[in-house]
């Protein structure tokens, strides 16, 4: 197929005039190649995607022509063709746009190749998950420049699936209708040779959104292909950094797994929900003979011809990284190193917006940083990325239970790294300190304060998916009727770090910004009023209190706090927060039994549940009754941060008790 299309290339740019003005030349270059592309492919291409020249791959051409338009999950690479030499730039924009949705539609694609067409000049791109890699430009109006973009079409013929980008171990198969996933088994290979254990799955739960990043995908999967309508493991596919550059090295998450389960026993990890892997490591695939592990060196180091120095100095090609540089630049930057790990983990939870109720929502996210702080005070990680995406569901109605996920940014408490300036997480979820890129360490209250933040975004757009899909289309209905509105919390998630820092310090500066840019823009109803009380708890135990040092919190900018409540308002909603946290740290009943039951049956239980059941000691009202302190004086201690945190638990634990009662007074079905 593809040397036919060669071929008429070839055919067309032969009839240029080498005597032809260079006007002339240009035109019918680009006009001849675009021409022999687009009447090659089917001419009703598809409209939606106006892609210029999307190429896919074809075993039969002779029925070429009969095939359907070509669709996302069939092409190959993209083409993209401009009239000036000066829209380079714009070109690479159209590929990289194009080609996320080739990630998206694609479940096996590990890298993609595109192509950009600007007037005479082409080049060959390679997209990885870090950097967009162009080739020198390939003049068509001369022999080289023919020759070599020939050259590069032929050899996609010759090009194993490995090569142009597909990952050998995730296969579809088309009789039964569903994919192959080969995940790595736990107990690891001998003697050379990768043993794996073979998932089945109808398609991803989640797929891989983004260009660039760790292109995380997830399959809902079964061991048993006859029950692969009935899965019960989650596969998480995902390219996380592996280097020598400790800022940047990120931790590997079955390491990380296996070290809590360890630590705090299988028993409180179900009981907790917890997540645990059953099945993982580095993909790995035969290569040429040979067994080879899947990372960034073995796409790279075709083009680098010292590869190992390619880690450590400025590459010689041309790279755009994540942002918009000129093509022209060689941009001074390291290549950092990425391994292509997969797990397989139970149990398989659900996503958030599988739920009914703020009611269950507010279930979930307290059996989620219950287990959160039983992992950081027993077994010493922080997870460091709480968002929407790593929340999980389990179970249903009056028995709905959270279940927390994804430990790739975990690190141990206590290293040095936590001392460095990283910024790691979800966007509208991250600290404010996080944002900044501080150097102020980071603690458990960083993961507090990204709660906050999902509860405010789930209380604006809404818990479940149809009232997430009808905000939507209000919101959309607002948009075209004032090109000028912006929604709610929408600078969350919008403009460079700094930008969405100084958002959210502006939204939650002090109770009247919170309630008037915030808290008046949740859904309706009954339940949405507990989940506003919840929020505005959560801020002034994070935000307004007088032992956390907002240095260390991340909110330093917040300056202005007043000795005492501004308002009557004010007073009022400190009132009903410290009287809240009081009944909470009376009411541990829920907390206490389900780590009392774990006791009986295994000591690192007891050990876990004497920590966590201990939280509430101490007059929380009386330390709230003090005097507001100068924020700037000291960084907060150990000791009072880990009051905090339990306090703040025992905060949760109230409004869990609330929302149990809520939902055994609601009829079974609104459950």
């Amino acid at each position: 197929m593809v040397m036919e299309l060669a071929e008429k290339i070839s055919s067309e740019l032969d009839l240029i005039k080498a005597d032809a003005p260079d006007e002339s030349i240009a035109d019918n270059a680009v006009l001849r190649a675009a021409e022999a592309c687009r009447s090659w492919l089917d001419d009703r291409a598809d409209e939606d995607i106006r892609v210029d020249c999307p190429l896919r791959a074809c075993q039969d051409t002779s029925t070429a022509e009969q095939e359907l338009r070509p669709d996302y999950k069939d092409i190959l690479l993209m083409a993209e063709s401009k009239w000036s030499v000066h829209e380079q730039n714009t070109a690479y924009d159209q590929v990289i746009r194009y080609t996320r949705q080739m990630y998206a539609c694609q479940p096996n694609r590990r890298f993609a190749w595109g192509v950009t067409m600007c007037r005479t000049l082409i080049r060959v791109v390679l997209l990885t998950n870090d950097y967009l890699i162009s080739s020198e430009d390939m003049d068509i109006t001369d022999l080289a420049g023919r020759t070599a973009y020939i050259s590069f079409i032929v050899s996609l013929c010759y090009c194993t699936d490995y090569e142009l980008g597909y990952d050998p171990t995730v296969v579809w198969n088309a009789d039964k209708k569903y994919w192959v996933i080969k995940c790595p088994d736990s107990t690891a290979a001998k003697d050379g040779e990768m043993r794996v254990v073979n998932y089945y799955a109808l398609k991803p739960i989640f797929e891989a959104e983004r260009l660039f990043g760790r292109h995380t995908r997830g399959f809902a999967a079964s061991l048993d292909p006859n029950l692969v309508d009935e899965p019960d493991t989650f596969i998480k596919d995902s390219w996380p950094y592996e280097s020598s550059d400790s800022q940047h090295t990120s931790r590997n998450e079955l390491d990380i797994l296996r070290d809590i389960e360890e630590l705090i026993g299988e028993d409180m990890m179900d009981e907790l929900g917890i997540i645990r892997a059953t099945n993982g490591g580095t993909v790995s695939f035969n290569k040429a003979g040979n067994l080879v592990n899947d990372d960034t060196s073995n796409i790279l180091e075709p083009i680098f011809a010292d590869f190992e120095t390619a880690l450590c100095e400025t590459p010689s090609v041309p790279i755009i990284s994540k942002g918009r540089a000129s093509a022209e630049e060689n941009l001074t930057r390291n290549i950092l190193l990425r391994v292509h790990r997969r797990l397989a983990l139970q149990p398989l939870g659900r996503p958030l917006h599988t739920l009914k109720s703020p009611y269950e929502l507010i279930i979930v996210l307290t059996d989620v940083m219950v287990a959160h702080s039983t992992i950081l005070k027993t077994s010493g990680y922080l997870h460091r990325d709480i968002s929407t995406n790593n929340i999980m569901v389990v179970g249903d109605g009056k028995r709905v239970h959270g279940l927390l996920i994804d430990f790739d940014y975990t690190v141990k408490t206590g290293e040095a790294r936590l001392a460095i300036a990283e910024r790691t997480g979800t966007l509208p979820f991250m600290s404010i300190c996080n944002l900044q890129n501080s150097n102020v360490q980071r603690s458990e209250l960083d993961d507090w304060e990204s709660l906050l933040y999902v509860v405010c975004w789930l209380g604006v757009h809404g818990v479940n998916q149809d009232e997430q899909v009808a905000y939507r289309q209000e919101i959309d209905a607002m948009c075209s009727d004032d090109e000028f509105y912006r929604p709610p919390l929408a600078k969350w998630k919008a403009g460079t770090f700094d930008d969405v820092a100084v958002a959210k310090k502006n939204d939650l500066e002090d109770d009247e910004s919170f309630n008037d840019r915030v808290l008046q823009y949740f859904q309706e109803g009954a339940a949405y009023d507990e989940l506003k009380d919840m929020a505005r708890s959560l801020r002034f135990a994070l935000f307004a209190n007088p032992e956390l040092s907002l240095l260390y919190s991340g909110v330093s900018a917040i300056r202005d706090i007043p000795d005492k409540p501004a308002s009557k308002k004010g007073a009022k909603i400190l009132g009903k927060s410290v009287k809240a946290i009081e009944k909470g740290v009376k009411t541990l009943k829920i907390g206490a039994q389900a780590f009392g039951k774990s006791a009986k049956t295994s000591r690192k239980g007891a050990k876990a549940s004497e920590i966590v059941t201990s939280r509430g000691s101490g007059s929380y009202s009386e330390r709230f009754s003090i005097k507001y302190v100068n924020p700037f004086e000291k960084r907060l201690e150990l000791d009072a941060r880990n009051q905090i945190n339990d306090d703040v638990l025992a905060l949760m634990d109230y409004f869990k008790d609330a929302a149990i009662a809520a939902l055994h007074e609601m009829p079974t079905s609104d459950c």
